[in-house]
């Protein structure tokens, strides 16, 4: 099937669907877990119709305006102006080659979410929070690889299911460090491979 005659096909349908959840996610219209089941449902959609069905709801709100554009400088306001971290933050790579590296400022939870994609997340030139830094991973189908400050602590939690999950040896045994972060990070791993290096 094609669009020559107004026709769209299911593939093509799947990926304005998948990009639709992906922007509402990064909009706070629905939750990491919502966007998980919605893709799942996708992926299982046996017609363009269903597939659309699926961000019918969302749709709606952004024509009602509901779906606004972030505050970029929300995320950075803090009491405390000389540390202006931000408390949360999200990572989102669908069907994609994605990466977050250079100069940034690390939230105090990072959501990263990476489904049929290859990402990396790089914190050794960022700036990072004093105490514990949590990020917690939804890896399926996909590859992620975080870099983590050499001598930093790390602490992995992260679930395999027919996935491989690896921290650098170094990153694991390494003492904690006050005034240092603790880098934590949880999740789960579906068919999927995490990579816990040190940078």
């Amino acid at each position: 099937m094609d669009d020559r005659h107004g026709m769209v096909s299911l593939p093509q349908v799947r990926e304005r669907v998948i990009q639709q959840l992906t922007e509402a996610f990064a909009h706070d219209l629905i939750s990491v877990e919502e966007l998980e089941q919605r893709l799942e449902h996708v992926y299982r959609a046996q017609s363009a119709a269903e597939a659309e069905a699926i961000v019918a709801d969302v749709r709606a709100a952004a024509a009602s305006g509901s779906l606004s554009a972030p505050n970029a400088d929300e995320p950075r306001r803090s009491r405390d102006l000389a540390a202006a971290v931000p408390s949360r933050d999200r990572f989102v790579a669908v069907l994609s080659s994605s990466s977050r590296r250079g100069h940034w400022t690390v939230p105090h939870r990072l959501e990263a979410v990476a489904v049929l994609s290859d990402s990396v997340i790089d914190l050794t030139t960022a700036v990072l929070p004093g105490d514990i830094v949590d990020i917690h991973v939804r890896i399926v189908m996909a590859s992620m690889k975080i870099i983590v400050p050499a001598g930093l602590r790390v602490v992995n939690r992260v679930a395999a299911f027919v996935a491989n999950v690896e921290t650098d040896t170094a990153l694991d045994l390494s003492a904690m460090v006050p005034g240092a972060p603790v880098i934590r990070i949880t999740g789960h791993a579906t068919i999927a491979n995490l990579e816990i290096v040190a940078g």
